[in-house]
């Protein structure tokens, strides 16, 4: 649980908190009569906002890769219950014919 916060919770809303506290902030400039600080450009600021999507390419990538491995875990998983069943089987039909 410590480690789902962490990876995913913590980076998706920290981001989110942080516009918000701003938000918050220039609403309070504004009632106060300051005048609030502009918007940024996006246009200013290019290395950011491609820092913002290759961060976002790589969770993605790495979420899959975290996908991928518990789907062949489980595949292993259940390969070996699979296995276990049928020796059981193959056992019980043994016995079987050793009380005949």
């Amino acid at each position: 649980m410590f480690r789902l916060i962490f990876t995913y919770l913590l980076p998706l809303l920290l981001p989110v908190l942080g516009y918000l506290a701003w938000n918050w902030l220039q609403l309070r400039r504004t009632q106060a009569g300051e005048q609030a600080e502009p918007t940024p450009d996006p246009a200013d600021m290019p290395w950011i906002i491609l820092a913002g999507v290759s961060i976002a390419i790589y969770q993605v990538r790495r979420c899959n890769d975290v996908i991928q491995t518990l789907r062949q875990a489980y595949t292993v998983q259940f390969q070996i219950e699979k296995a276990e069943a049928q020796r059981e089987a193959e056992e019980l039909e043994k016995a079987k014919r050793e009380l005949r």
